[in-house]
């Protein structure tokens, strides 16, 4: 069923976009139920039209924003925060280029490509990563990585109560203590080898008792796309994994236990 975009542009996405916001898929669950509801009810109630059955949809996407909850391509077109808006524990999120890059979008449906931890140390903020190798980075370095810069900064919203000290501690000890272990290029789920949201979702978990994001078996993800399938045939062959549990940088921005840092 074809719905005009110009009854809610935030809900319908033109045909040429990449990806879809996270909110704009969760619309169109809502929107689905609704018709499955309609059909239940008696022929005198079926007269709400599409253009009403449209706005009701429209109006819990406005209910979003008006909480200040944005999508992660929203965010990515602001500033950054100041480093003086920072805190310890923080999560840092980016979006880049290239073959690898544009998979995991096509894959996951989010612009994020990359998340890392933030710590300060001594005058500057660091950016514990997993790259190859798991490292610690400068974050004016890690910005330098990212399309455009940019990069978007989100944080626990009871942070003042969970980041204690000593959780904090912990955290940025797990987080030491994986310094130097290889990239994981196939995206297994033991701890001999870390990537980005792996590393980042596990320190959390080991400090915290949180899970920030929701896992994902691979084969639960989009890999219809010629990008994706080629990806993972470089990396498994014809013997893909689709059961390995999996965590990708946009569950954990999309986490309801996170709020952006501005």
């Amino acid at each position: 069923m074809q719905r005009d975009a110009a009854f809610c542009p935030d809900y319908i996405g033109s045909p040429d976009t990449l990806f879809r916001n996270r909110d704009q898929e969760r619309n169109e669950q809502q929107f689905n139920l609704l018709l499955r509801n309609l059909e239940k009810l008696d022929p005198t109630q079926k007269g709400l039209d599409l253009w009403a059955r449209s706005t009701l949809i429209c109006e819990k996407a406005d209910s979003k924003r008006k909480e200040g909850e944005s999508s992660a391509t929203d965010e990515l077109k602001k500033a950054p925060p100041p480093d003086s808006s920072l805190r310890d524990g923080d999560i840092v999120f980016q979006s880049s280029s290239g073959p690898e890059a544009t998979a995991i979008q096509r894959a996951t449906k989010s612009p994020l490509t990359h998340c890392g931890v933030l710590f300060k140390e001594g005058n500057d903020w660091y950016v514990y990563e997993a790259v190859q190798p798991v490292k610690k980075t400068l974050l004016k370095d890690f910005a330098k990585n990212g399309d455009g810069d940019k990069y978007v900064v989100r944080r626990l919203k009871d942070a003042d109560n969970v980041l204690t000290d000593k959780v904090l501690d912990k955290m940025h000890k797990y987080l030491k203590q994986n310094v130097g272990k290889d990239y994981d290029l196939k995206f297994e789920w033991s701890d001999d080898r870390m990537y980005c949201s792996e590393l980042v979702w596990k320190a959390y978990r080991d400090a915290t008792g949180l899970k920030v994001g929701k896992l994902k078996k691979m084969g639960d993800y989009d890999l219809s796309d010629p990008d994706v399938k080629k990806a993972l045939e470089d990396r498994y062959g014809k013997n893909l994994p689709l059961s390995e549990p999996t965590i990708a940088p946009g569950a954990i921005f999309d986490s309801k236990l996170l709020k952006t840092v501005r």
